[in-house]
């Protein structure tokens, strides 16, 4: 243990040195505009320069998401220190941050402008109907650390806050089309305009293509359909009613379909077709010229169903050993020969939630904003439910934060969310943080947090059962054990930011520890079960909570930006861990009744990102390049080699008037590689080459 740390503390030496000295310079205070720290309000919903934030916050606006050449809003995270992307198939992402990762990223919190995107009915996000395009956001802010006392209990790990643009300072119109290798094409059109005091917002936008090529099943069949087709249209509308009142709404709508890897041998290929509705109102009262209160309020529907029919009916089914056990089971249970529906994602699930907050600045400067929410979660799935019947849960919380500027150069910040929820007892979320600016533009960062992720509804109540027509149990596939309690996690660092004033250069570090305990994972129980008096291999799925894991490292970004679009940017993360969960208990032959697997796999060892940009006149070129170490997916992932990856894109403009514009993108994705693994060795990512046509009338 004493070797791993080593790093560790080596890295907190080299920090504070490098303070020292940038500190030990003669400054001039008056900062260029383009080195200049942001103000975020992700962190703590206080409008705070980064000097002051409780936590590490990256800021991605808009300059660089351009840069980037991507065309998956998951792909942005690529520029996050400790943040890693995972195509989990054809069409389906998973983000986590400092590894331990599987398909579903269920321990971060993403905002869609104060609308949580995040699927409490199985504890996910779908980048496909985040009910936003990537060309509509204006910046995203990442909290890399907990932040349940401004966003609630799965905002466990971080929090992704992605900001649209104003609708009074938008273009008035903005369409698209798009064509890329792997069957790639979208069309995106948007306008804005305005009518007395309303600001309004139209986008549509289709888009289709053929996922990953040869993907093949467990029998190395290359008969994978992981191809995507998904439609979207949003409208957004903000009024001013006074001067005092502003009403915004937001209203979405998704419907699609993405190919699925068959569920076994004897199930066909099929299709997850999804439909996500989201409705959002946000009602904002300036009091005085320092107190504001505000209300939010918002429903998500979805719907998914990814059901499909065996090939051949069920006299016809085999054992592993290649016996025939159809027409054993037709003549046990008395059913006719039928054929059985299956499937992994068909459920429909609904929330709605409403809070309201206050906030004040005092004399003091102290600054403070509280507030209370209630959320009503609903879930019913013939699949994963025996009785068939919808599960639910309601959630209470009571959250506030504050800062207080204790001396002229040390502020602290407190914060804490009481949540009270069916799926678990009443948790207590804390935060603590000391900033101690030792520069105007530079600040040292003591904090120390504890969260919780609350069960999914799935994760809490799941039970399936397969059985025949006449209700006849073949066996049981999975279940929740009982006592599931909430994942927890206490996290420490210690961060250094700030920028020069007479060089376009600011930087980032942070040194980490994050301890996680009780999660929840699927474990494989090799026991055999008993289902109408007969005797199967069940390998039963439980969920229940498995272990523990610790990460620590140091990680940081650095940006020069002598202008807003030409910039070099280096980000990475140098990280560690330990730890183990059960994966597999009373295995049949085995002479250990229990196996772990160790966590430290998971954990990549470092990262890194650069991202250089150049725009000369109405031209721009843009690289990237993003490296990942070995890394292990969990659950239904695979060790995934080390890989770096390189990115291209120019951009050129084509201005017809002072009013109108057209834009040509070319980007190119996995530049000099033949392909790569990010997840599973069955998904590699091989190059891939876009060209866009864009017409903007500001």
């Amino acid at each position: 243990m004493a070797k791993a740390l080593n790093p560790f503390f080596a890295s907190a030496m080299l920090t504070l040195l490098f303070s020292q000295q940038l500190i030990a310079e003669d400054f001039n205070d008056e900062a260029n505009s383009f080195s200049e720290l942001p103000s975020v309000v992700s962190a703590s919903r206080l409008n705070q320069s980064v000097l002051k934030s409780p936590s590490a916050v990256t800021v991605i606006d808009r300059a660089m998401i351009e840069a980037t050449g991507f065309i998956e809003i998951a792909d942005i995270m690529r520029l996050v220190p400790g943040f890693y992307v995972g195509h989990t198939g054809g069409n389906r992402f998973s983000v986590v941050s400092h590894g331990y990762g599987s398909e579903l990223t269920n321990r971060m919190q993403v905002l869609i402008n104060g609308r949580s995107s995040y699927i409490s009915a199985v504890s996910t996000i779908d980048w496909d109907s985040l009910g936003v395009q990537i060309e509509d956001i204006e910046k995203i802010e990442v909290v890399r650390g907990p932040a349940p006392s401004a966003f609630s209990s799965n905002s466990f790990a971080g929090v992704i806050n992605i900001i649209t643009r104003d609708i009074a300072l938008d273009d008035s119109f903005y369409g698209h089309i798009r064509s890329g290798n792997k069957g790639e094409r979208s069309l995106s059109l948007r306008h804005s305009g305005s009518l007395d005091n309303v600001d309004y917002r139209f986008t549509a936008n289709t888009r289709d293509n053929d996922g990953f090529d040869d993907v093949f099943d467990d029998f190395g069949f290359n008969n994978v359909v992981d191809s995507r087709n998904v439609h979207d249209l949003s409208f957004s509308a903000k009024m001013a009613v006074d001067q005092a009142n502003t009403v915004s709404t937001r209203l979405s709508y998704t419907n699609g379909y993405s190919g699925e890897n068959p569920i076994d041998e004897i199930f066909e290929d099929r299709d997850t077709k999804a439909k996500a509705i989201s409705a959002q109102l946000q009602w904002s009262h300036i009091l005085s010229p320092t107190q504001a209160l505000e209300l939010n309020a918002y429903h998500n529907y979805r719907n998914e169903n990814d059901l499909t029919k065996t090939t051949s009916p069920l006299s016809s089914l085999f054992d592993e050993d290649g016996n025939p056990v159809g027409p054993f089971l037709l003549g046990v249970s008395g059913a006719p020969d039928q054929f059985v529906e299956a499937g992994a994602r068909t459920y429909r699930s609904n929330r709605s939630d409403i809070e309201v907050q206050f906030s004040e600045l005092l004399s003091n400067d102290i600054q403070y904003v509280v507030g209370m929410g209630a959320r009503y979660d609903t879930m019913d799935s013939g699949l994963f439910y025996v009785d068939d019947e919808a599960v639910s849960d309601t959630q209470l919380r009571l959250f506030g934060n504050v800062e207080i500027p204790i001396l002229p150069k040390l502020t602290a910040n407190l914060g804490a969310l009481v949540e009270k929820s069916r799926v678990d007892k009443t948790r207590l979320s804390p935060r603590l943080s000391l900033n101690w600016q030792v520069h105007p533009s530079q600040s040292l960062r003591f904090s120390v947090a504890r969260a919780y992720r609350l069960p999914s509804l799935l994760e809490k109540h799941a039970r399936f059962d397969l059985a025949l027509s006449n209700g006849f149990v073949i066996n049981r596939e999975l279940e929740t054990t009982d006592n599931l309690k909430s994942e927890s996690i206490t996290s420490y660092d210690i961060g250094y930011l700030g920028s020069l004033s007479q060089f376009p250069l600011s930087w980032e570090f942070k040194l980490y520890k994050e301890q996680y305990d009780n999660i929840i994972e699927f474990v494989r129980n090799d026991n055999v079960n008993v289902a109408n008096g007969i005797d199967f291999d069940s390998r039963i799925l439980q969920i229940m909570n498995t272990g523990w894991f610790d990460t620590y490292g140091f990680e940081g970004e650095v940006t020069y930006r002598p202008e807003q679009h030409s910039f070099l940017r280096f980000h990475f993360n140098l990280g560690h861990g330990d730890g183990a969960f059960l994966s597999r208990i009373n295995t049949i032959g085995s002479p250990e009744p229990r196996e772990y697997t160790q966590v430290e796999s998971g954990i990549p060892r470092n990262s890194y990102g650069i991202l250089a940009a150049k725009k000369i006149n109405d031209w721009q070129f843009n690289v990237g390049v993003y490296h990942i170490d070995n890394m292990e997916w969990f659950s239904e992932g695979k060790p995934a080699p080390h890989h770096t990856r390189v990115d291209a894109s120019i951009i050129k403009h084509f201005n017809l008037s002072h009013k109108n514009r057209i834009t040509v993108t070319l980007a190119a994705q996995n530049l000099g590689n033949s392909r790569y693994v990010e997840f599973h060795p069955d998904f590699q990512f091989d190059p891939r080459y876009y060209a866009t046509v864009s017409f903007t009338r500001f």
